[in-house]
């Protein structure tokens, strides 16, 4: 069964989140790229998010008040999916974070893997009362469905 991850990550207050959307959009193919070699992952989608907004879309002018939002499905344990995410993003998770309340503390994060599963824990809204539910059309693994693939 796949295990869903909704992370609401809020930006530091001095975060630039036109910088954070500069750098996840330079560094998009190397971001696919790692993403892919973690293969217990079923998807991975970024958003950014604006507090501030009605219906939470940033507007033309950014108003400082942002989320990172990742939605993700995965198999297994979430600290080994952290564990694989942070070894094969590396640098480019390091540099994610840096954007993030409270992130810097846990750069880099491939030495900080327990502290970002906690970190993960405490930012994943599907845990919990707001994690209201989840439906899954299947039951194979990421492993399973790659590998039944031409």
């Amino acid at each position: 069964m796949a295990n869903p991850l909704t992370l609401m990550l809020p930006l530091r207050a001095d975060a630039e989140a036109s910088a954070l959307l500069e750098a996840i959009h330079a560094g998009q193919d190397t971001l696919n790229r790692a993403l892919s070699l973690v293969d217990t992952l079923h998807f991975a989608r970024l958003l950014l998010l604006d507090r501030a907004a009605p219906d939470l879309r940033p507007g033309p002018t950014l108003s400082g008040n942002h989320v990172l939002a990742m939605l993700a499905e995965y198999d297994g344990e979430l600290e080994d999916c952290i564990r694989s995410l942070a070894r094969e993003l590396g640098p480019q998770l390091d540099s994610l974070l840096a954007f993030v309340d409270g992130g810097s503390r846990l750069v880099p994060a491939i030495a900080c893997i327990s502290e970002l599963a906690d970190f993960v824990s405490q930012h994943d809204v599907s845990r919990g009362p707001a994690g209201l539910a989840h439906f899954e059309a299947y039951r194979a693994t990421a492993r399973e469905i790659a590998a039944a693939l031409p």
